[in-house]
């Protein structure tokens, strides 16, 4: 029982974005709680400090009272977790935009779920987000030490916290120039916190531009380029091809993004050539603008 206790505060964080999320969704005043949970969180973080034990410990045979099983768990579950909690967002601002009514339901008879959302209730909205996702800097950097699909892992968590670059150069650079002046995540004695967060960021993204100006350089390209486009001539020199399409459908509006190969990039080039009625001189042209690239 003393081993689970002592790793069930791992499952802390989790539940406190779980029931963000559930804010997030009910929506009203409930979209408060966030901000309230960071805050109490703090509160009793600084108050239990001086009880924090160094990890999870030791038994008395000297065996580790830490479930990896379970810790690891906490790690994998938080990227759905942390996906689902912009995807609430996202629907927020979306009934926001839409100037959705305001209405307010009970679930279960008991808890009252408002549709719609005002503006300042969608920043309140917005700020315990960016909060909680900020979290996923945590389980993203344990992740960037691991290879194969716990890294893929890690890059899909950072790139949802907003710093999808630090996963390469924490392990590349910070690792390999700890304390140097080479590592832009190691502050120098006297640096404030906040010049050192727009440095450190701004300094690892450059890392990470860096490493992949020199693979293009051993793949043998200059640079690469993303172009939306509606010219033939532009489309037919691209080494991939996406079409992106929009559909609307009882009032909700769709996109949707396919890779061409093969005959169905011809076909759309020559669409993109002649319009809708798509003629047997369209497709030779598309065929000749796709075997005249060299790139």
């Amino acid at each position: 029982m003393k081993k689970l206790l002592i790793n069930i505060r791992y499952w802390l964080a989790p539940v406190l974005i779980l029931v963000t999320l559930a804010s997030l969704i009910l929506g009203g005043m409930f979209v408060w709680v966030g901000i309230a949970l960071f805050g109490v969180g703090i509160i009793l973080d600084t108050i239990t400090m001086p009880f924090h034990p160094p990890g999870a410990g030791f038994d008395d045979n000297g065996d580790t009272m830490g479930m990896p099983t379970l810790q690891n768990t906490v790690m994998y579950v938080m990227l759905p977790v942390f996906a689902l909690l912009q995807v609430a967002l996202a629907w927020r601002v979306m009934q926001y935009v839409d100037g959705t009514a305001i209405t307010t339901t009970m679930l279960y008879g008991m808890i009252p779920m408002t549709n719609g959302i005002t503006g300042l209730e969608l920043a309140v909205a917005a700020a315990s987000t960016g909060i909680f996702a900020g979290i996923g800097i945590i389980y993203g950097h344990e992740l960037s030490h691991t290879k194969g699909f716990s890294f893929v892992i890690s890059r899909l968590m950072m790139g949802l916290s907003g710093s999808s670059h630090f996963v390469y150069a924490h392990v590349y650079n910070h690792h390999l120039e700890l304390a140097h002046e080479d590592d832009p995540a190691t502050s120098p004695r006297g640096r404030s916190i906040y010049r050192h967060f727009w440095l450190s960021h701004m300094g690892q993204s450059k890392f990470l531009f860096r490493m992949e100006q020199t693979r293009l350089a051993k793949l043998g390209k200059a640079y690469q380029t993303i172009i939306v486009t509606h010219s033939p001539q532009v489309t037919s020199k691209g080494l991939h091809h996406y079409l992106i399409e929009k559909n609307t459908v009882n009032n909700m509006t769709y996109s949707k993004i396919t890779e061409l190969f093969g005959n169905a990039r011809i076909e759309e080039i020559a669409r993109m050539l002649s319009g809708d009625t798509v003629t047997v001189e369209a497709r030779e042209a598309a065929s000749k603008l796709l075997s005249d690239n060299v790139i």
